[in-house]
């Protein structure tokens, strides 16, 4: 049943509560901050402070409005309801907060980043760490926006904009060459901040971390991919359950808390927005998106021959539905379980099927509802002016 949790207890409902606990908490930041502006703080300094509270709240909650709201669309969205917005700090426990659509909470997400962008004083030493919004993190993150939006002039300037200092995606290859078949090595690597490929990451505990950062992740692997991974290529994440995760997905940094980190931004999505932004308004790629892809498929190891028909098959495109159908070809294979697929499925109405024990799980893409996570019960029960 698509409306029911894992019994594993890392489910939606913890990304959801997590979300908005963060959210309240940048709101917070941003009141006191505000306050102390007034009296004469150093506005310079305070304003990095907002900014980046700022971002985290329009990040948060874009996510939930992807994962608990219908795809944006032009003509539904400002009917199709979403998930709650907080832009104020409440203390109190319990808040009755109604469903907003989910054109409103796009507009208040564009609204938060671009404020966080004019706020932003990047001199400031506090934006030099990769765990903190940049304006180049942010550039990044309006790109997929208006990539979601459909708003394909506005997502190409964004991703261009993100892409000025380099355009170097991940180099996948050199990383697995150096690891030596080493899987710890490989992943310790695959997931280090000093990968200049890597423009926002975020830091968390794995059991803290359902859903919180990119979305999705396979959990527990084994039950969905069953023999297709031995536990030689996994990392078990608990005692307490049989759950384990690919090893190429994280790096515990520290194996007594589990502390990990992960990818929320990166070179490699930014160059797919663009590549997706421009063949939509173009009807066709160009020779920097060519180069582009092309790019990327050389920094994963493909055997010779993958690579070889890869270029080709790029090269030979004549089709805007041929160069979408490629992009999300490359683009599952270049973030395999790292939380993208999903959306581009629901962006593109994708049908799916999962086997669960043997029962197959449909999705066959005439409906975008079944692409929509259920709100928690608890939210539903307790929060009266959910409709």
């Amino acid at each position: 049943n698509k409306t029911e949790m894992l019994s594993s207890g890392m489910n939606p409902n913890s990304s959801f509560q997590r979300y908005y606990y963060r959210i309240n908490n940048a709101n917070l930041i941003i009141s006191r901050a505000e306050k102390l502006k007034n009296n004469g703080g150093d506005e310079k300094a305070i304003n990095n402070v907002i900014a980046h509270a700022t971002a985290i709240r329009a990040y948060c909650h874009f996510m939930l409005a992807n994962l608990f709201g219908k795809q944006y669309n032009k003509n539904t969205s400002a009917t199709d309801l979403a998930v709650p917005y907080l832009g104020v700090y409440n203390s109190i426990a319990i808040v009755n907060t109604p469903r907003q659509t989910v054109k409103f909470i796009y507009d208040n997400v564009e609204k938060d980043f671009l404020e966080a962008i004019n706020l932003m004083d990047e001199k400031n030493t506090f934006f030099n760490s990769k765990f903190y919004f940049s304006k180049r993190a942010i550039y990044g993150f309006l790109s997929r926006l208006y990539l979601y939006e459909e708003k394909w002039q506005e997502a190409d300037k964004y991703a261009e904009m993100a892409l000025r200092t380099d355009r170097v995606p991940l180099n996948i290859k050199e990383i697995e060459t150096a690891s030596a078949n080493n899987t710890d090595v490989y992943s310790r690597s695959y997931f280090d901040p000093i990968n200049s490929a890597y423009i926002l990451m975020g830091n968390n505990t794995y059991q803290l971390f359902s859903y919180f950062w990119t979305g999705y992740y396979p959990y527990p692997v084994i039950q969905f991919f069953g023999s297709n991974f031995s536990k030689g290529q996994m990392i078990q994440t608990s005692q307490l359950f049989s759950d384990y995760i690919p090893i190429k997905f994280v790096f515990f940094v520290s194996s007594a808390n589990r502390n990990m980190n992960l990818p929320l931004m990166t070179i490699d999505e930014i160059l797919f927005n663009k590549a997706e932004a421009v063949l939509q308004n173009e009807g066709q790629f160009n020779a920097t998106v060519k180069a582009d892809l092309t790019s990327i498929i050389n920094a994963i190891p493909f055997t010779t021959t993958a690579t070889t028909s890869l270029k080709t098959e790029l090269n030979e495109i004549k089709t805007k539905e041929a160069g979408i159908t490629y992009i999300l070809k490359l683009k599952r294979l270049r973030f395999f379980v790292e939380g993208h697929r999903w959306f581009d499925l629901k962006r593109h109405n994708l049908p799916v099927t999962h086997n669960y024990n043997g029962t197959d799980f449909k999705i066959d893409g005439t409906n975008p509802e079944d692409y929509v996570i259920k709100l928690p019960l608890e939210e539903i029960q307790f929060n009266n002016e959910i409709n």
